[in-house]
């Protein structure tokens, strides 16, 4: 099989997903998530932390323009400008230190937050050893990303 071994571990903090080789991280990570979202209607778990997604820097340069559900990223990010979902109705991000900085590989949740002017988002803390190392695309540190298509 060409995808390579998918590895999926559940921790106290979280749900981590990775594979052997260089297939995408954030979709094993949003299926796995949707599976677990939580059910507690518009507030987080307790083992969420909350973050101001302006702060969270994106580790890739670009971004499908679709979730792997099959949602349109722009669709989901007027949504939550317009409030009819709420932060806590899609799964929260996974967030690491790396150089000083936090970064993260959900890098189309985080377009969606930041695009839609949400201040305040559901975050699990990760380390970034955890993260896919070819994921590592962004050539403005994390600043800014393009979305495809």
């Amino acid at each position: 099989d060409n995808m390579g071994s998918l590895i999926i571990e559940v921790q106290d903090v979280g749900v981590y997903a990775h594979r052997a080789d260089a297939a995408t991280y954030e979709s094993v990570l949003d299926e796995a998530m949707l599976h677990s979202a939580n059910g507690a209607g518009g507030s987080p778990p307790p083992a969420q932390d909350m973050m101001d997604p302006r702060n969270i820097r994106y580790i890739q340069s670009s971004i499908a323009k679709i979730f792997c559900c099959g949602r349109m990223v722009r669709d989901t990010m007027e949504k939550l400008r317009r409030r009819d979902i709420s932060p806590f109705e899609i799964p929260p991000i996974c967030v690491f230190e790396w150089r000083g900085r936090i970064y993260t590989s959900d890098n189309r949740r985080l377009w969606a937050f930041k695009k839609a002017g949400v201040v305040e988002v559901p975050v699990l803390r990760t380390m970034a050893s955890r993260v896919d190392p070819d994921k590592f695309t962004t050539r403005n540190n994390g600043t800014s990303i393009r979305m495809r298509g």
